[in-house]
This record gives structure tokens, C-alpha cells and sequence, in this order.
């Protein structure tokens, strides 16, 4: 949003920070995950608008980018150079580096070069193979050159990160000539989530720990908002991607905003699932509703607005200031809990942080954002850095269609019929057998029937069912068409809805086929 006023004009590539009223520089380094998200920038513009100019600008930022933090010897990539672009420091951070993938993967998703996702795949592996903790499981927080763990601390972030990065293979990946390398990422992102469902969770205060030790006991006990808040994007994208796989532009996908897409567009990725969401689907999908409600309702600042940056392990607040990065990441959650289960409680707390996020962190003197801030929104360093003045309007752009209200999520009543079809002689009934799943986050009453037809039928032609979340029930149904009615094929429709609401229903469609 702000990027010029951080660009190097001799050197290239952006200062990491400059004086409040935009002045001089006061930070000439130049850090990785910046320069990624000035490549992102370029990437999303051509994802808006699939030209093909702006693609290539597109791949010309994320090569160079790529090229200038590459470690070409022992792979991956490293975090800081001066403003020369000598590398200062060797050591490696995998949350740190991390946009390198998601770049890629956008890039890939508007330019369908498999050569990008080959390099997004590759920086995956290099990860998997050599930062993996072969004894306890997870990744460290820093490694040196030749990725030796160079410290023992596990933080949340990186395994949320990397988690994100195995779900992105499968996601874009899987329709691909290196699918099979994807559903080998897919394996072990389940592994792996299941892994840090058992490992991070504070069973006894509620919520996750954010540090470890290198066997998983809590490093500290205080609890990082911001890496919650990325625990709740991450696990959003595993419940789709171990059951609805909701993706691209259809209601409930995280990508979905109600605006037209251009006329190039072109979907690639695994498909809706059918199937009735499993239950290890549904631990993710349940942690996504607790982590957003705990932040929202342990993490808000109710007199001043805005979220803390960190809680106690009681979730009691630890760190009252205020971190702009903060506010971004619940910004993420609080969107993809809303799409997710449609509860009108996380839009609210998302159009209230925009709102906040609009008053209180903008410079209304210089424009742009600061970073950090006191309890009461008093910037408490005044020089802006490059990062979140980089990203902040494509965040408040990208909430945009939930803050304003738009109805993102999708239907959470699923229904089935077994079979599709069945043939009977005249005269004769039918027997099917009917299966609902409530697919949603609270216990809802069904009424399935109502629009049925012909509902005269069936037997029974209206049924009620108390579903708790994720709850599946079934019952037979009989069907006997009107006495000697003609041979040929009856299509009939079954309606599944919420009961006392004909607005919105699901419809299960299936055939008799009467024969001599």
C-alpha cells in the first residue's frame, strides 16, 4: 500500500524501515519475508487481473526475490541482507521465509507454470527433509547454515506455517504432473496435525501453547495471540483439505468473494468431497470455532478496542500493548471462522477490528501505518517498517466482502439418497434410504420435507431431525407412485432445511423407473 516510500532506487528491493514522516531511512537491511510480500503484491495484481503484462511483471519480482536470499548450496533460503544484498546472518527461519511458498503457489494458480510449483514443492521438501525433528516430531524455530537446529525452542508459527505449506501442495498441487509428491505432503500434513492437536493444547486453561521445548513441554507459558490467530487460519485450511475441500471461488472457500472472476479464469485443484465430514475432519474444524472465540473473547481489549498481543496461561491479558501485526492475523481468523460456521458473532468482531484497525493505526499526519502501540492506540515507536505498511490494504481489501456482510459461507446441511434410482414394477414401491449430516458448528433442528414432490409418494413425506454439530442420521423411505401409473422414469426431489426456514434448502434428487 505503501511501498514506495520504502523502495531502494540505487540498490533495489525495499529499506526495512524509514522515518515517521517518510524522510530518510533508518533501516537499510533488507529482510526476506518483505521482499516476499513486495513479489506477493505483484502476484495478486495479476491474479486480479489475469493480464498477461502484469503476469510477467509478476514472475520477474518473485525470481529476483528468490534469487537474491537462495542458499544455493544447502538449500532454502536465508532471512537478511545489508543493503547491498550480502547476506548478514545464515541462520534460517522457516517462519521467516515462509511467504516463499505462498507466492509461488499464487503465482502458479494465474500463470499455470508447473516450474513454479516445482520450486514451492522443492523449498517444501527441503523443510520436510532436513529441518524435521526426527525424535519428537516439528521443526525448530532457527537452524544454521546447513540446517542444524540452532536452538531448541519450537514456537507455534513455524508448525502452523509448515502444516500450511503441506495442505497448499495437496490444494494446488494434487492436479498437477506432481500429484503424487502432493498426496505425500497430504499424508503427513494429517500426521503432523494430529501431532500438534496432542502436543500444543492447554487442556487444563483452554487454548494452545505458543513455545516449546524440543519434547513439546511448554517453553513458556504465556500464549501468543498472533500465532493463535495463525493456528486458526492453518487449521481452517486442514479441516477443508481432510474433508469438504471447499476451494476457488464457491461460498465457504476462503477465496470466495460474491464479485465476478475474469473470463481466463481457470480453476485447479482437488474437488468439493461428497462424502459425510469425518470426524477428524471435524476436530479441526471445532478447534477453528474454539481458537476465534477465545481470542475474541479473551483477547479483546473492551474498553479501547483492538487485540492484545499476548495472555497469560490462565487467558488472562499478558501483554497489553498493541502489535499491528496482531490485529492483521485475527483479522485472517476471525475471517475464515466466519466463512467457515456463518456465526454472526465473528463478522461482528471482524467489522469492529477494521474499524479500529482504520482509526487507530494510520498516521493521520504522514499517512501510512504504525506498528506497535500502547493499550490506548499511542504509537509507541514512531518509525514505520516496511511490513505491515505493505500489507495492510490488501488485508482490509481481502475482508472486505465479510466485514461488509456479504454471505460467504456455505450450506452446512448435507444430505444423501442410496440408491439414485431403482426400478419396480406397477404397482409396486420403492425403498431408499435417506442420510443427513448437520456439517455446521451448533445443533440445529431439520426438517427434511415441505418442498418435497411429489410428496404424496412418499412414507414418510416429512421428517424432523435434532442433529448436534457434525451429527449424521439416516432413515428409510418408501416410495409408491399412484396405482397403475404408466411405465417410464419419475424423477422426485427430497428438500432438506433448517426447520421454521424455507429461505435456503438442499436438494436430493432421485428416480423410479417403472418397468413391465
Amino acid at each position: 500500500m505503501f511501498q514506495a516510500y520504502f523502495e531502494d532506487k540505487e540498490k533495489g528491493g525495499l529499506f526495512h524501515a524509514v522515518k515517521e514522516d517518510w524522510s530518510g531511512v533508518v533501516d537499510t537491511d533488507k529482510h526476506a519475508e518483505e521482499q516476499f510480500n513486495a513479489a506477493r503484491i505483484s502476484v495478486i495484481g495479476a491474479m486480479i487481473t489475469h493480464d498477461p503484462e502484469t503476469i510477467k511483471d509478476a514472475e520477474l519480482a518473485v525470481d529476483e526475490v528468490m534469487d537474491r536470499f537462495r542458499d544455493e548450496d544447502n538449500g532454502g533460503y536465508y532471512s537478511i541482507a545489508d543493503r547491498d544484498w550480502n547476506i548478514t546472518s545464515k541462520e534460517k527461519s522457516l517462519a521467516k521465509t515462509d511467504g516463499i511458498f505462498g507466492i509461488l503457489m499464487h503465482l502458479y494458480e494465474v500463470n499455470m507454470k508447473d516450474a513454479y510449483l516445482l520450486k514451492a514443492l522443492d523449498f517444501l521438501d527441503i523443510g520436510l527433509e532436513k529441518a524435521w525433528d526426527n525424535k519428537h516430531g516439528g521443526f525448530f524455530s532457527l537452524y544454521t547454515e546447513d540446517w542444524k537446529p540452532a536452538t531448541d525452542i519450537k514456537d507455534l508459527e513455524t508448525q502452523v506455517n509448515m502444516l500450511q505449506h503441506m495442505n497448499g501442495s495437496w490444494k494446488d498441487g494434487m492436479d498437477s504432473p506432481f500429484g503424487a509428491r502432493s498426496a505425500y505432503h497430504k499424508k503427513r500434513a494429517e500426521d503432523f496435525g494430529m501431532l500438534l492437536l496432542e502436543k500444543t493444547r492447554d487442556s487444563v486453561n483452554g487454548g494452545f501453547y505458543t513455545s516449546f521445548k524440543e519434547d513439546w513441554s511448554p517453553a513458556e507459558k504465556e500464549k501468543d495471540v498472533k500465532q493463535l490467530a495463525s493456528l486458526v487460519l492453518t487449521f481452517y485450511f486442514h479441516y477443508h483439505n481432510m474433508g469438504p475441500s471447499i476451494w476457488g471461488p464457491r461460498k465457504g472457500s476462503h477465496a470466495y468473494t460474491g464479485r465476478p472472476y475474469p473470463e481466463v479464469y481457470a480453476y485447479r485443484g482437488p474437488a468439493p468431497c461428497p462424502e459425510p465430514v469425518s470426524d477428524k475432519a471435524y476436530l479441526f474444524g471445532k478447534t477453528v470455532k474454539e481458537v476465534a472465540d477465545l481470542i475474541r473473547d479473551h483477547a479483546w481489549d473492551a474498553d479501547h478496542g483492538g487485540f492484545y498481543t499476548s495472555l497469560k496461561e490462565n487467558l488472562k491479558p499478558e501483554n497489553n500493548t498493541k502489535l499491528i501485526s496482531t490485529q492483521i492475523m485475527c483479522l485472517l481468523a476471525l475471517n475464515v471462522a466466519y466463512r467457515l460456521t456463518g456465526f454472526p458473532r465473528f463478522q461482528e468482531k471482524l467489522a469492529e477490528t477494521v474499524k479500529i484497525v482504520e482509526e487507530k493505526c494510520f498516521d493521520p499526519g504522514n499517512s501510512g501505518v504504525y506498528s506497535s502501540f500502547s493499550r490506548s492506540w499511542t504509537p509507541t515507536f514512531s518509525d514505520k517498517i516496511c511490513e505491515p505498511n505493505l500489507m495492510v490494504g490488501g488485508i482490509l481489501s481481502m475482508v472486505q466482502p465479510v466485514s461488509e456482510g456479504l454471505n460467504v459461507t456455505r450450506q452446512t446441511l448435507a444430505s444423501w439418497i442410496e440408491p439414485q434410482a431403482r426400478e419396480i414394477k406397477k404397482n409396486g414401491s420403492a425403498n431408499f434410504t435417506i442420510t443427513v449430516q448437520n456439517q455446521g458448528f451448533e445443533k440445529v433442528r431439520v426438517r427434511v420435507g415441505g418442498l418435497t414432490a411429489p410428496g404424496r409418494w412418499m412414507d414418510p413425506g416429512d421428517v424432523n431431525l435434532d442433529l448436534e454439530p457434525h451429527e449424521i442420521r439416516s432413515y428409510p423411505l418408501k416410495i409408491t407412485p399412484p396405482k397403475d401409473m404408466p411405465e417410464g422414469a419419475y424423477w422426485f426431489e427430497i428438500s432438506c432445511m433448517p426447520a421454521g426456514r424455507v429461505a435456503d434448502y438442499v436438494p436430493l434428487e432421485g428416480k423410479i423407473i417403472i418397468i413391465p
